[in-house]
């Protein structure tokens, strides 16, 4: 954030001219053409591969498991058992004495198999709850992933654009070089004819290097931003390629949208508040599985075994057991356990309830603020074109008083500053105006829904990567 600050306040200092142009490419050989990387590329591909992305993608699949093992709960259970223990008697505890020695003494061994079935016919309810609260969280974890895409989208539309803030600012400052030194060339040649002072020659000096140095920190801010775009990208080179060519939207529309429209779209498209709706319900599901507690739990359970001593080869006739019944537990005290789990329940549950609403508020007044200054801001693009073209009229109207003889060396420097603070103002305006288009978007769910409905899918392609 401090170094996009600091490039709003270097453009405050150079300006530009009209902003509609695309950007000119730096010097490069020929070997190695310019490329274009367009904002809808530049989403893509971060929606493509940013590690992040793919880590909320995992936890959409580890809630989509959830949802499975909790529809397991349905099904019957069935469990192979096998047995083998060695038997030592070492005492005659318990008998008398008398029969003591028709005891036998001797080792043996006992082996059994068995197969157990189990199936629970009622839990007090607890089975639906559990897979109600794991499909609401499955939901919760798909709208969290689209949340995180919204806010990636955002994040790439504010560096793309910071970006382009930068290279717009090198050449802002190239061409008041140019200006300068064009200014300087003519003082240089009133000077040789005695006809302007040495100081003016030396104030055309310092401008043009003043620009120059300014040239040089709009290069490093340009570096930093494709540095930073770069990682939004996951790119492995860790930078954008300098030849790289950012492009100005040509789409956006000029129709700034109602509050009414902006709300009502935001409260039933925003991943966020969907996610928020998800969790509360998830955990009022999960409230009324802890109240399953206070009900007995049913069971149907039937066992088949051979068990047989000595002797592994067992003989169904002989050996086979067979069970089949029906098992009922029901816990009267488990030291206030059952009774705090669904007080921690309850209060989740009122808790996820307060955490959406709360959300709502924040949406609502995201979506009034990036309102208001999508409004200011297109004005302010208004007043700054006329601002410009009138500067820049005066400009050329003291240039050739100057040249002339007319106009000193003060008039013209300042003329010069103020056409260059209303190219700043005009540029400044235009990235406003594109940053709040996107905000807004962002910030009523309509950049993640256009991308989740396909509108808005590109394939990335053409773009250079610094080696």
């Amino acid at each position: 954030m401090k170094t996009y600050l600091s490039i709003l306040l270097l453009v405050a200092i150079l300006g530009a001219q009209a902003f509609a142009a695309d950007i000119a490419a730096t010097n490069v050989s020929a070997a190695m053409p310019a490329q274009t990387l367009t904002l809808d590329e530049a989403k893509a591909l971060a929606l493509r591969d940013h590690p992040s992305l793919e880590a909320m993608r995992q936890r959409v699949s580890a809630a989509a498991a959830t949802v499975r093992i909790a529809r397991s709960a349905y099904w019957p259970t069935l469990d192979a058992d096998a047995s083998a223990s060695r038997i030592q008697k070492h005492s005659y505890t318990g008998m008398p004495p008398a029969f003591a020695h028709q005891i036998d003494m001797t080792p043996y061994s006992t082996y059994g198999v068995d197969l157990t079935a189990g199936w629970v016919l009622f839990d007090g309810f607890r089975r639906d709850f559990d897979l109600l609260a794991a499909q609401h969280g499955e939901t919760a974890s798909q709208d969290t992933l689209l949340d995180a895409q919204r806010l990636m989208l955002q994040a790439v539309a504010s560096t793309y654009y910071h970006a382009l803030l930068a290279r717009e600012t090198m050449r802002i400052a190239q061409e008041d070089e140019d200006f300068s030194g064009t200014l300087l060339a003519d003082t240089r040649n009133r000077f040789d004819a005695g006809t302007a002072k040495k100081s003016e020659v030396l104030t055309f000096e310092n401008r043009r290097d003043q620009a120059d140095s300014q040239r040089v920190e709009a290069a490093k801010s340009w570096r930093i931003a494709r540095v930073a775009l770069a990682e939004l990208l996951a790119l492995p080179s860790g930078e954008i390629a300098e030849a790289t060519l950012l492009v100005v939207p040509t789409n956006t529309t000029s129709v700034t949208p109602t509050l009414e429209t902006s709300l009502d779209y935001a409260i039933r498209h925003r991943p966020d508040l969907q996610a928020a709706e998800a969790q509360a319900q998830a955990a009022d599901a999960q409230r009324h599985s802890a109240d399953a507690a206070w009900w007995p739990r049913v069971e149907a359970v039937a066992q088949s075994g051979l068990a047989r001593d000595q002797n592994l080869r067992f003989e169904a006739d002989k050996n086979q057991n067979l069970m089949v019944g029906v098992q009922a537990t029901w816990n009267f005290f488990g030291g206030g356990h059952d009774t705090a789990v669904r007080d921690a329940a309850e209060a989740g549950a009122r808790a996820a309830a307060q955490m959406k609403s709360a959300l709502a508020f924040r949406v609502v007044s995201e979506v009034r603020q990036n309102l208001a200054a999508l409004e200011a801001t297109r004005e302010q693009l208004a007043i700054q074109m006329r601002v410009l073209d009138r500067a820049r009229q005066i400009r050329d109207l003291v240039r050739q008083e100057y040249v002339g003889g007319t106009a000193g060396i003060t008039r013209m420097t300042e003329v010069q500053n103020e056409a260059v603070k209303a190219d700043a103002g005009l540029v400044i305006s235009r990235i406003d105006n594109l940053l709040n288009v996107e905000d807004l978007d962002a910030v009523t769910g309509k950049s993640v829904n256009e991308v989740a409905s396909g509108e808005n899918r590109v394939v990335a392609h053409g773009l250079t990567i610094a080696p």
